[in-house]
């Protein structure tokens, strides 16, 4: 590079610099994985191929920001000096690969918002928020102003992306209309369909935290379908409980109210009053079984519990009734 330099080959000794440094990314990142993907290819390929591609990106995303990028930063001071200079050659270098990963982000961000796709997004926004302070770290200088904005504009998507995630899933649980009656009056497919995946939540604990921020001021929920005649003291009390509960755990509580609210118009599609009651106790204890038994009971709390679990009661006592 010096000799270059110093016999006036300068602008030939960055372009040569600049081919071979992106060649080694490219070989690099494409030996981790990852695929050359626009927008519309990711639109196009089936779910199940894009999840493995997704866990792909994450596992490239984190050698990238770890390790690759570190390196041809450190190598472009070794040769050019730690000057604009160096920093302009590795924007060169590095800048497109890096805007590689956010457009494959945002391919899956725009993506139709099913309910399947909740876990991955979350894995996704969990690495890149991750990745944040060492990209900011790496990529510093104000050359890189509208790489950081790419990243900090992609996490907002991904984010967007499983809000709005959880309301097509509200949507789905109010829209399953099955008129046929479970026999015996056992465990819709439904419950158990929400109840894993309530499961599910719980391992996403801190990006929901902050995906879901103060949502639960927006609704006013705790109360099952039963419940919605009592006065408004008892109204007063699901508010004061509803206020205390983390914003995952408001976001359980309604998903559960909208499905005892389902449960509740299926249990009128039996004939006999008895298995009506019959129905309602055992997926409501279904319910409460699958919450006390699992690490969701922290967030809901003991209070939840004892209040469902007289309902259960209830339904039982209306069953015997009958």
């Amino acid at each position: 590079a010096c000799h270059m330099m110093e016999a006036g080959h300068t602008k030939e000794c960055y372009h040569a610099f600049i081919s071979v440094r992106k060649s080694v990314i490219e070989d690099t990142l494409s030996g981790l994985g990852l695929e050359k993907l626009g927008l519309d290819d990711v639109q196009k390929l089936a779910w199940e191929d894009l999840e493995v591609r997704i866990m792909t990106w994450i596992q490239a995303l984190k050698a990238a920001v770890g390790i690759l990028y570190v390196g041809e930063k450190m190598l472009c001071y070794q040769v050019f000096g730690s000057g604009s200079t160096a920093e302009e050659l590795f924007s060169e270098i590095s800048k497109g690969s890096l805007l590689r990963f956010m457009n494959f982000a945002e391919g899956i961000a725009i993506g139709r918002r099913l309910p399947e796709k909740l876990f991955r997004i979350l894995d996704m926004y969990e690495a890149l928020c991750e990745a944040r302070p060492r990209i900011e770290a790496i990529f510093s200088d104000d050359i890189f102003a509208c790489v950081r904005y790419e990243v900090d504009a992609t996490i907002m998507r991904l984010g967007e992306a499983a809000r709005g995630i959880f309301g097509e899933f509200e949507n789905a649980i109010q829209r399953e209309s099955s008129k046929i009656p479970v026999p015996g009056g056992t465990i819709h497919p439904l419950t158990k369909y929400v109840m894993n995946y309530i499961k599910f939540l719980f391992c996403y604990l801190g990006p929901l935290t902050r995906l879901l921020g103060d949502k639960k001021k927006k609704k006013r929920m705790g109360v099952t379908p039963q419940e919605r005649e009592t006065d408004d003291d008892d109204n007063e009390d699901d508010a004061h409980y509803v206020d205390h509960l983390s914003p995952l755990g408001v976001q359980i509580v309604w998903l559960i109210v909208l499905l005892e609210c389902n449960l509740d118009g299926k249990s009128k599609l039996y004939k006999d009053v008895a298995q009506t009651y019959f129905f309602l106790m055992n997926n409501v204890h279904y319910i409460v079984q699958k919450v006390r038994k699992s690490e969701v009971v922290s967030l809901l709390g003991e209070d939840w519990v004892q209040k469902q679990s007289r309902q259960v009661l209830q339904h039982a006592t209306n069953y015997m009734r009958s």
